[in-house]
């Protein structure tokens, strides 16, 4: 379980942001106006803020950095096959609020799934928890498309299947590259 004080801040530097930009050009399946474009931007963000927490803290990782490639994985470390799902965050962040995995990456090959949460107008990256997929298919909360929440800010649609379970469920981070 995760609280508010576990979580592991990122700046996102100006560099930080260039990059992540440039590699989202690379893409070539969205729309550039579309949310396709957002929300490739906010995945290379937590991509690269992972990749900084790793370095600075001379944890060994590989990382798939071919861009559009096929999601095997997106890090391995410590022998852990990590898929990095992160979030566009507008607000403070609560361990009430949601960590998901897409329906049609439900199947993808990992061990853990690592969640971050993006706050751009903040300029920071929360590094928010991980839990093993087993356990994440196991308590993972299923959402159907057009599902109605209403337990965050205002009552909204889900826009499509998922499965979720909140922050407090997850592990700390460190279960991934601490032997």
């Amino acid at each position: 379980m995760t609280t508010e004080n576990d979580w592991i801040k990122i700046d996102i530097s100006d560099d930080m942001l260039k990059e992540a930009e440039e590699n989202v050009k690379k893409y070539n399946n969205f729309n550039i106006f579309g949310g396709g474009y957002n929300q490739k931007l906010v995945g290379e963000i937590g991509r690269l803020a992972l990749r900084k927490f790793l370095d600075k803290n001379k944890i060994v990782y590989e990382e798939d950095t071919h861009i559009g490639s096929k999601d095997e994985f997106d890090f391995i470390i410590n022998g852990k096959n990590v898929s990095l799902k992160s979030q566009l965050l507008n607000f403070h962040c609560l361990t009430k609020y949601r960590c998901e995995v897409n329906e049609k990456q439900l199947n993808n090959s990992c061990d853990y799934y690592l969640f971050t949460k993006v706050c751009l107008k903040e300029k920071i990256t929360l590094l928010v928890g991980c839990i093993t997929k087993e356990r994440f298919d196991k308590e993972g909360t299923l959402r159907k498309k057009g599902e109605i929440l209403s337990d965050n800010f205002t009552s909204k649609p889900i826009k499509e299947n998922k499965k979720d379970l909140t922050i407090s469920d997850l592990d700390l981070i460190e279960k991934i590259y601490k032997k």
